[in-house]
């Protein structure tokens, strides 16, 4: 903003105070905030503004908790603060949700509203444009106008149009008397500051002056205060209690400071922070230390698809608007149309070497490179042709063009109405900002190498200069008729990508497919070549500022953007809100040696509201990389899943905090230390423990042996003249063997509900909806988990109850098959699964020593083993199964069971894959083992098939 504009609306406030002073009720019509903000909403078709608005109410009654018009302090606890967790996707409309939080809590007069926006200025300014905008009905114009109903810090003034870095001091120096009045009159300050240490230091230190002298704060009223971070996961993560991390201190600071911590540091105020996040994997995990760790509510924003419904609350809802309306995220790009026509994922083998070698350049050129390279050269090119071909269709679908550089138009809307939308093509070839600008001129010399030109060797030796990376139109038309058939067949697959959407609401036929190749090719050369421009965005000072897709205003008129057609070349600025308009085309070749979902899914700017292009857009990476956003995708939509199942109806006992998953090959986060933790207990689990003779259920455990025995299907199992144990020759179900293991009790084992490793089976309890636990320990005298999960009998009772429920109910989300980890489970034959669900074989294996002796057992003639007790836990064995030096005569304990149905059909689990194949059956193990004092006590083991479900909790 120009010092004119400045010195002009001062004067004009002036003048609107003399003339009108300020009223003691400021709140009227105009000042109805959610009013004012559904005017933004219009836009958006009915049922996408009507959920937008449920999603924003839900999460204003928690974050601002009413007893009909009064504050309820009761909810905000002795520490008088709630803190809370919002969950969108990535550019699926987190910040519209927040707004529309803000306008509803403005309406509840709140006193204190204060934005914590993006760490970088841009992000910053943006933020509050559209605040201005959207949530203030104001432009930094006429934003002086609206001084009367809220006090907002900065002014328009004071920032926007700034060309250095903004001094918080300077913009909130001037505001304190304006802030103090407003406070004592009851209009809302809302602030909006960058996430920045000196900035959150400067207005903490103005907060809590203002409070402390104010009148309000004195009083028996409540003043309340809500804090909204947007995207709060990264720098608002305490990672550790000694972390040296202290923006979450900082951020702190803005309600609680000095000893009074964790209380607000004024008595008579009541503080919320909620956090706005696509990836809230750290938010979830990080320690109770951090004072902005979701503890009293958390939400899940919805999305609108062809399917889903909004009650009960699903990730997605049916906007019958059609595709055009739809959220394209990772169900549109890795799940629904994953090895169709419409797929928009194209793969590259990873290259097995390195090493250089001869190959065949495009166009024929000769070089030598190494495998690495020339896939990446393979690729670029691809991307490139795509990116292209796309544009010009794109161009000619919307029957606009490009106009002559310097051309004015009279309105914003002459200009828009006008000018092309934006073509965008994101490239990521690693973190560092070097690779980037050498990725520029990776795409300079691919526009010059062409046959008939420079050879690739040529164009490589030849050096550019790197902020001024411009595009050879010549040499792209000489590629684009040397290489017709590569450029073409882009065309092509779009037209069949738009074929197979036609089933989709408003996904039909098109003008697409009457465009001809040549007119394509026509449009290539004369309006898409030569107004390409190749954009690097990084911190770098070589690289340019963000991306200008709005037309500019002059002072004679309005002028294009700079990126109608734009090439961005980018890094880590991917993941902090970046936000890249009509992406169409992506090429992600960055890698890590250890993944991390948070911060690859922040990355994936390709998601967002591009149905009405979804047919032609396209990913283009490595196969083991989209592999991994595909997982990423599944484990996102299991954590949004849960907290939608618990938005709709909590279950009763079950604690305020979520299950996070990862992956094999990919943990949750990089911000906080988690341990992996998997569902399945294992191919061949084994209950060790055992409940001694002295102890209160060792009389019960002999006695569910004994009943379990005192069956008329109970037979002796011999081989080689040999009497090896007993065995049942009817199986029981995944259920009855579950039920059967939930009869033993133990003296020193009954694991709490309340337990991290017990709370996994409620949260899966929560996400299917389902009023029956599936962890199911006596509660006789609740306490610690004494075992691992593969070794508690309850944990895997538990287990085999999910795998019948996620049989019933294949949707789950998160889950993927033991024997085949590369198919969701929601995507599985689920009717192969159903007919290979195993059935379990119970047995009784003998030992060499004497016959157990007790009342209850005594008469099946049980001969007792002999197994190493642990001396640390006397309580358990050292080991359980034995025999492993199988013979043709006897195969083993695990394999116990196929003694009985044909020695011929057994796996080989010791020389081979140690699990059960799919399909084949189940085995309950007993072990009765002699105790130093010569009584018989009860262990078990199972072998499982595969063929369940399972995942991998991140826990902390």
């Amino acid at each position: 903003m120009s010092e004119e504009s400045r010195r002009k609306i001062e004067v004009l406030r002036r003048q609107e105070r003399a003339a009108a002073p300020a009223a003691a009720a400021p709140y009227s019509a105009s000042s109805k905030w959610w009013e004012i903000y559904q005017k933004s909403l219009a836009k958006l078709p009915p049922q996408t503004q009507q959920v937008v608005e449920e999603d924003a109410r839900y999460i204003a009654d928690r974050a601002m908790p009413m007893i009909g018009s009064v504050l309820d302090r009761e909810a905000y606890g002795e520490a008088r603060v709630r803190t809370g967790v919002v969950v969108g996707s990535v550019q699926s409309g987190k910040t519209a949700s927040m707004l529309a939080v803000a306008a509803l809590i403005l309406d509840r007069q709140v006193d204190v509203l204060i934005f914590l926006a993006g760490t970088r200025v841009p992000l910053w300014l943006q933020t509050y444009e559209r605040l201005l905008s959207q949530l203030d009905g104001s432009s930094a114009d006429v934003a002086w106008k609206r001084d009367k109903v809220r006090t907002l810090v900065p002014q328009p003034e004071d920032v926007l149009g700034s060309e250095t870095r903004v001094d918080p001091i300077a913009y909130l120096r001037g505001q304190r008397r304006r802030a103090e009045k407003g406070l004592i009159e009851r209009t809302p300050l809302i602030i909006v500051v960058p996430k920045e240490d000196d900035h959150l230091l400067a207005l903490a230190k103005f907060v809590d002056e203002l409070l402390g002298s104010s009148e309000r704060t004195h009083d028996s009223e409540p003043i309340s205060m809500v804090v909204l971070d947007d995207e709060a996961d990264d720098a608002s993560v305490l990672d550790a209690a000694d972390s040296g991390k202290v923006t979450p201190k900082f951020i702190e600071m803005l309600w609680s400071r000095g000893p009074s911590k964790p209380l607000t540091t004024h008595k008579n105020v009541f503080a919320t922070y909620i956090a706005y996040t696509a990836t809230p994997q750290a938010n979830f995990l990080q320690h109770a230390h951090n004072p902005l760790a979701p503890r009293d509510f958390f939400a899940a924003l919805r999305v609108p698809s062809d399917i889903g419904t909004t009650s009960p609350r699903c990730v997605s809802y049916a906007e019958p608007g059609g595709l055009s309306g739809y959220y394209t995220g990772g169900d549109f790009y890795y799940d629904r149309f994953h090895g169709l026509a419409a797929d928009p994922c194209i793969g590259y083998p990873f290259p097995e070497t390195d090493d250089g070698d001869e190959h065949a350049g495009e166009g024929g050129v000769d070089a030598v490179i190494s495998d690495f390279d020339a896939t990446r050269w393979t690729m670029l090119g691809d991307a490139l042709r795509h990116y292209f071909v796309s544009g010009a269709v794109r161009l000619l679908l919307s029957k606009k063009h490009f106009h002559k550089s310097g051309t004015v138009f009279p309105t914003l809307e002459a200009a828009v109405a006008e000018l092309p939308s934006a073509h965008s093509m994101l490239y990521h070839p690693s973190a560092l900002k070097n690779d980037h600008f050498a990725a520029a001129v990776a795409i300079v010399r691919w526009s010059r190498s062409s046959e008939g030109m420079l050879s690739l060797a040529e164009v490589h030796a030849q050096e550019f200069d790197e902020q001024r990376a411009y595009l050879d139109v010549s040499g792209l038309e000489a590629r684009l008729e040397s290489e017709a058939d590569l450029w073409s067949v882009w065309l092509e697959r779009f037209k069949a990508s738009t074929a197979a959407l036609a089933t989709l609401p408003g996904g039909g036929p098109n003008a697409i497919h009457d465009l001809e190749w040549e007119t394509v090719k026509a449009c290539l050369c004369e309006q898409v070549f030569p107004n390409v421009n190749i954009r690097v965005l990084n911190s770098d000072a070589r690289a340019s500022s963000r991306p200008e897709f709005l037309p500019s205003k002059t002072d004679t008129g309005w002028e294009a953007p700079a990126d109608i057609y734009s090439i961005f070349i980018a890094g880590n600025v991917l993941s902090r809100g970046l936000t890249v308009e009509g992406l169409c085309t992506s090429l992600f070749l960055r890698g890590a040696r250890e993944p991390a979902a948070d911060t690859q899914m922040q990355m994936q700017r390709w998601f967002g509201y591009r149905g009405a292009y979804f047919a032609m857009c396209r990913v283009f990476g490595f196969s083991d990389q989209l592999e991994l956003f595909r997982q990423y995708h599944g484990t996102d939509q299991a954590l949004k899943s849960e907290i939608l199942s618990a938005m709709d109806a909590p279950i009763a006992g079950a604690r305020d905090s979520i299950l996070v998953l990862q992956g094999e090959t990919f943990r949750a986060t990089s911000k906080v230390e988690t341990k992996r933790v998997p569902l399945h207990p294992g191919p061949t689990p084994s209950i060790r423990m055992f409940e001694p003779p002295d102890g209160d259920c060792y009389d019960a455990n002999l006695a569910v042996l004994a009943s379990t025995l005192d069956v008329p299907d109970l037979t002796a199992l011999t081989t080689d003249g040999v009497l090896r144990g007993l065995i049942r020759e009817i199986p029981l179900s995944l259920l009855e063997v579950a039920s059967l293991l939930e009869k033993f009790t133990y003296s020193r084992h009954d694991p709490a509900l309340s337990l991290e490793m017990s709370q996994r089976w409620t949260h899966l309890q929560q996400l299917m909806r389902i009023s029956t636990p599936f962890f199911r320990p006596p509660g006789r005298a609740p306490g610690p988990m004494r075992v691992e999960p593969s070794g508690c009998p309850y944990s895997i009772a538990a287990y085999l109850r999910f795998w019948q429920a996620a049989l019933d109910d294949p949707t789950v989300p998160g889950l993927r098959p033991t024997d085949n980890d590369k198919v969701p489970w929601n995507m599985t034959d689920i009717k192969a699964y159903r007919s290979a669900k195993p059935e379990f074989y119970v047995g009784v294996r003998f030992g060499p020593l004497q016959t157990a002796q007790s009342e209850q057992l005594r008469r099946f003639d049980l001969q007792m083993m002999t197994r190493g007790i642990s001396e640390r836990h006397p309580d358990q064995l050292v080991t359980l199964w034995g025999s492993r030096n199988p013979s043709e005569k006897w195969l083993g304990d695990q394999l116990f069971d196929y003694h009985l149905h044909g020695p011929e059909k057994a796996p080989h689990l010791l020389t081979g894959d140690k699990w059960r194949p799919r399909g084949h059956p189940g085995l309950l193990l007993f072990h009765v083992v002699k105790e130093p004092l010569g009584r018989e006590v009860i262990c078990m083991g199972l072998s499982i098939p595969q063929g369940g479900p399972d995942h991998i909790a991140a826990l902390k």
